[in-house]
């Protein structure tokens, strides 16, 4: 998770000429730039237990992004129009929820309680939200005074798991899963702090 100001996202993104030339063709079918001007407060990046689907091997993930405001949803039946150009189908599934479809790939979307989402459609069912703002709550003053705060709950991550499968044992199997999670703050844009929390606070890590 990381506490994130839209306007501030939007110009630290337009500094790479890549990432600036896909916002450009991006907004031939959507105004991204108003969505991601919207976003202020929290930024999630949610994997579920079972976040690799088994029988195709894709990636399952949510994200999910507060927003003080949801005007950009008032131009959706235009994007509708504008993505059937590019051969993207937009439809309606709920209440300020819609569903994307390629070929080949589906992407749900959509503002429910203030919360920007883009979720692919087995990690919508499974866990939608994630109960974030309980793991986050003791960050609260730190996330307010802070242009960019990202938390990294390695705790819910399968770090065992991901040693096996990465042939890398020795280390993540011994040294990461010790960890709770990792902070980087920045409350300036000359000063970042970095934090590591282990899960055991007396234990000697080193």
């Amino acid at each position: 998770c990381c506490g994130v100001q839209g306007e501030w996202l939007l110009n630290a993104l337009k500094q790479d000429e890549e990432i600036r030339q896909m916002l450009f063709l991006l907004e031939c079918g959507i105004d991204v730039e108003m969505m991601i001007k919207a976003i202020d407060g929290d930024v999630a990046v949610v994997l579920p237990n079972s976040f690799i689907t088994s029988d195709t091997n894709d990636l399952d993930y949510i994200v999910t992004a507060n927003v003080d405001n949801t005007d950009f949803l008032a131009d959706v039946d235009y994007w509708r129009k504008s993505m059937k150009k590019f051969g993207i189908e937009m439809s309606a599934v709920g209440k300020d929820a819609y569903l994307l479809k390629t070929e080949g790939y589906e992407l749900q979307w959509g503002v429910e309680d203030d919360n920007l989402f883009f979720a692919t459609p087995v990690a919508y069912r499974q866990n939608a939200f994630s109960p974030r703002s309980e793991v986050l709550r003791p960050y609260t003053n730190d996330i307010k005074n802070s242009i960019l705060y990202l938390y990294v709950n390695l705790a819910s991550l399968p770090l065992r798991e991901i040693a096996t499968v990465t042939g890398m044992e020795g280390f993540l199997g011994d040294k990461l899963a010790g960890f709770e999670s990792v902070i980087l703050r920045i409350e300036d844009t000359d000063k970042f702090e970095l934090s590591v929390c282990l899960k055991e606070k007396n234990k000697n890590f080193l």
